[in-house]
């Protein structure tokens, strides 16, 4: 298993993607990961964990998605997981 390092200011995080098969694994830069999760949270209607921490979006906004990317860039071993959204009942 690849660990996650930090190579001056490239920093590489690890995420998973869940679908309706199973998940698919993810590795890349800290904008790679950003585009990914902005994309599954605004398009796909995902649910995003940051570093094993539930996120939500209230606005979608420039403002949200820098605590996304600061929560990233401050963490050692920084990842993510999207999932589908979750159906809640009474």
């Amino acid at each position: 298993m690849a660990t996650n390092k930090r190579n001056g200011n490239n920093i590489i995080v690890e995420g998973q993607i869940a679908d309706a098969s199973g998940h698919t694994d993810f590795q890349g830069t800290l904008d790679e990961a950003m585009e990914v999760i902005m994309n599954g949270v605004k398009n796909e209607g995902k649910w995003v964990y940051v570093n094993g921490n539930p996120y939500i979006f209230n606005n979608f906004d420039g403002a949200e998605e820098g605590q996304v990317r600061d929560m990233l860039m401050n963490e050692e071993n920084p990842s993510f997981v999207l999932t589908g959204k979750l159906q809640g009942g009474n």
